[in-house]
């Protein structure tokens, strides 16, 4: 018996009732950090009124995809928790999309700041 989204209500699934939480509860310091990181980056950019330094703008745009990864996550399990499966259709297709895309600009991100840095050395 193959077991797929769209026929399985989630609340039925053994340990529905601590993975979802807890996947919740986790990724709230995440959202409350990448808050802080771009609240504080982008204040300082409005105050100084000149472009950020390099070692300022990299982690700028890293938090972003990562605050656009932590949102994109965020709906996919509020809406599982609520309505006991996962998004279906085009929905799917679209959160789907973007969120490979930006855990591929967060990973080229990440690469790339470490080349960088291996280079300099």
């Amino acid at each position: 018996m193959s077991l797929t989204s769209d026929t399985t209500n989630l609340r039925e699934l053994s340990g529905f009732y601590i993975i979802m939480p807890s996947g919740i509860l986790a990724s709230i310091p995440n959202g409350i950090c990448l808050i802080y990181l771009l609240t504080r980056t982008l204040k300082r950019w409005w105050v100084t009124k000149r472009p950020l330094p390099m070692a300022h703008r990299v982690p700028f745009y890293i938090a972003f995809s990562e605050f656009n990864l932590f949102y994109m996550n965020s709906i996919n399990m509020v809406y599982s928790a609520v309505n006991g499966h996962t998004i279906q259709g085009t929905a799917c297709k679209w959160a789907g999309g973007l969120t490979f895309f930006f855990v591929s600009v967060n990973t080229s991100l990440v690469g790339l700041l470490s080349l960088t840095t291996y280079l300099r050395i």
